[in-house]
């Protein structure tokens, strides 16, 4: 089990399949984004953001949501957990 980092929600997935997000402690948020006027924004990160941020794991819902809404190519965990296990 683990706390997806976009949700909050707990899930489960496989160790090794699911998909992983770098967050800054500071802001909460990935270090490539910031909130600007209320709205999240691509920014380019600095090396302090990459060095402080760890990564979390992200649930599958949250995935599904971003791919849809074509925001990412990432694939959900099932999806990566069937080309590598089965």
């Amino acid at each position: 089990m683990f706390t997806c980092a976009a949700c909050g929600r707990r899930a489960t997935a496989c160790p090794d399949c699911v998909n992983m997000m770098a967050v800054d402690p500071e802001t909460g948020l990935p270090p490539d984004v910031a909130i600007v006027d209320g709205t999240a924004t691509t920014i380019e990160p600095t090396p302090e953001a990459r060095e402080r941020s760890k990564t979390h794991p992200l649930c599958d819902a949250c995935v599904t949501a971003a791919i849809v809404a074509g925001k990412t190519d990432m694939m959900t965990a099932e999806q990566r957990h069937r080309l590598r296990h089965l």
